[in-house]
């Protein structure tokens, strides 16, 4: 979600009548030059069922039977992705508003003329214009997911979880147990799924 999420923002940044659009372009950003090791501790003090400030916060207002977020059921999952989706805007929202940057302004202009709403301009002319952009970016991120390992591993540490058992936390703990061959085998088909997203890529180039 995180592209479709950085479009609509990149957006409503780029439009004339928004100001400030440097400053929000370098808050937006400021997580993805972050040390991810950094973001992960941050946001596990945050989570911590015990001492952190979201069941601080959730206390206050009367809401005492709270999950433990970093263990039960799909809750480590959910959170992992929405960090992950926050740390990655950013670096979407600069590349799309470069893109928008290059789109003919009388492309808008004749839109305007026609009564097209701005649902339909974004629609029918800002998204197509934009449309390499999401295509290099939804399968860079498809080669980051099979890269994925260590936000897990900070935010779950050794905790078994089923939602969280990435593949690369499944090769980390294959090679601690000893298990050179299986671990060697995961390791083969996240190279073999990485050369695939990258073959997609290249041929939608």
């Amino acid at each position: 979600p995180g592209p479709f999420i950085a479009f609509l923002v990149a957006v409503a940044v780029h439009a004339r009548w928004f100001r400030g659009k440097a400053i929000v372009r370098t808050l937006l950003f400021m997580p993805t030059i972050v040390s991810i090791v950094a973001i992960g501790f941050v946001w596990r003090l945050l989570l911590n069922d015990d001492s952190g400030l979201l069941n601080f916060g959730l206390g206050l207002i009367g809401v005492d039977d709270t999950p433990n977020w970093l263990v039960d059921g799909w809750w480590p999952f959910i959170w992992i992705v929405v960090i992950s989706v926050w740390r990655h805007i950013g670096f979407c929202l600069v590349l799309y508003l470069a893109a928008l940057s290059t789109v003919n302004e009388s492309l808008y202009d004749a839109a305007e003329v026609d009564g097209a709403s701005r649902a339909q301009v974004i629609r029918h002319i800002t998204w197509p214009q934009v449309a390499p952009t999401t295509v290099f970016l939804l399968v860079t991120g498809i080669i980051s997911a099979f890269q994925v390992f260590d936000i897990v591993f900070i935010m779950t540490g050794q905790q078994e979880n089923e939602y969280t058992n990435v593949l690369n936390l499944m090769t980390y703990r294959e090679f601690t147990y000893g298990q050179l061959g299986y671990a060697a085998a995961i390791g083969a088909i996240i190279f073999g799924l990485t050369l695939v997203a990258t073959a997609l890529q290249l041929g939608a180039a």
